[in-house]
């Protein structure tokens, strides 16, 4: 009776450790033949293709006049070392001009510009421009085995914890277009700018400017998440506190845009004459003209 137990636990260990061992040889056998590499036809199938399998998505945003993007195609993604180094990775091409909703999406406003995604969706990894064929293959080595922009941000980030690193990792989700994964590192930001512009006054002015930078980008979050009332006070405190700053013309052209799609007329000639009066030749202005059409169109129909 005193050594069922112990029998019976041992059993348990050996069936435990036999099935780990099948498991490790399953994987190590998977992994001598990962898929080749292959360009998808459309983003949207590439995604669903990698999704929760552990492959790669390789996003290239070309041109159709970008000639770096045509020495890409010949000096990197025709050539065997390469293919041979990106298997298990699944590409897409995506014209940047006819893809605009993407381009956006990914910030991707230079060419060619191309991003890793993990199969969760996940931008890990940003290649900003021509890189060789040395160069690119060994990115793709890193990338593979988990050595990625993404992973080193989010080590510094949570070794550190200071200002610089928190924000380098919140600024890459933003620019990568995961925004409400980038709200709780805004927020550390704010949070540590705040306490650093009280703590050392003679450091404010640079300080302020991150404090800024973080009200807008949890704006930008918050509405990201869901929660447009949260986001409106962000712009709200960023046009009060910060008023004249490229974040509160910003903020201002993000209301704006924000009653232009609830149909609210009144506020949103508000927002756009405090676009013309106040921040007139700034790119929030220069992009209001859309938003100017808008407000034709509804008070033409009468609108609220």
């Amino acid at each position: 009776m005193v050594r069922l137990p112990v029998l019976t636990a041992g059993l348990v260990l050996a069936l435990a450790s036999s099935s780990a061992r099948a498991e490790t040889a399953a994987a190590a056998s998977t992994a001598k033949t990962p898929p080749p590499f292959t360009w998808a036809d459309t983003y949207e199938k590439g995604r669903s293709s990698v999704m929760g399998d552990g492959r790669f998505l390789l996003l290239d945003f070309y041109t159709d006049w970008c000639g770096w993007c045509k020495r890409l195609d010949k000096d990197v993604f025709a050539k065997p070392s390469f293919q041979q180094a990106a298997s298990g990775v699944l590409g897409v091409k995506i014209n940047a001009e006819k893809r605009r909703d993407l381009a956006q999406k990914y910030a991707a406003n230079r060419y060619p510009r191309l991003f890793f995604l993990d199969s969760r969706g996940r931008t890990v990894e940003i290649i900003r421009g021509y890189i060789g064929l040395a160069e690119f293959t060994a990115k793709v080595g890193q990338v593979k085995s988990g050595n990625t922009e993404l992973s080193r941000l989010e080590t510094a980030a949570g070794e550190r914890g200071d200002l610089g690193s928190t924000m380098r990792l919140a600024r890459f989700l933003t620019d990568t277009g995961q925004l409400e994964e980038g709200l709780p590192h805004w927020q550390m930001v704010h949070d540590l700018a705040l306490e650093a512009m009280f703590s050392n006054p003679a450091l404010e002015a640079r300080n302020s400017v991150h404090h800024r930078q973080a009200l807008y980008q949890l704006g930008r979050a918050y509405l990201a998440a869901g929660l447009p009332d949260i986001s409106e006070q962000h712009y709200v405190e960023v046009i009060g506190s910060y008023p004249g700053s490229p974040e509160a013309s910003e903020s201002v052209f993000e209301l704006a845009t924000r009653a232009a799609t609830a149909g609210d007329s009144e506020n949103l000639n508000r927002f756009l004459d405090q676009l013309t009066d106040e921040y007139r030749g700034t790119p929030a202005h220069r992009r209001s003209g859309q938003l100017r059409n808008r407000l034709n169109i509804l008070t033409s129909k009468g609108g609220p």
